[in-house]
């Protein structure tokens, strides 16, 4: 019998400026982040912990605010 999936949480989509970043490896970068939406991320328990960042991709048809879910549902992959 596969284990219980956990309800998948909803998506919360906020904005921010990108302030800055650096190369800390070849694959890694910090990206550092401002704005009064960031305010509303609970503290997380675990310092292992992480947000997910997502980008429009360069030349596509939509632009911030956008529903995540909405542009995975409707557009190919690569937009």
């Amino acid at each position: 019998m596969p284990a219980p999936t956990r309800p998948r949480r909803p998506r919360v989509t906020r904005a921010a400026t990108v302030t800055g970043s650096e190369w800390l490896t070849r694959d890694l970068v910090r990206v550092h982040l401002a704005g009064p939406d960031l305010a509303t991320i609970e503290p997380l328990a675990h310092t292992d912990s992480y947000v997910k960042l997502l980008f429009a991709p360069r030349g596509a048809g939509y632009a911030w605010p956008f529903d995540p879910e909405r542009i995975q549902q409707q557009l190919p992959r690569e937009q």
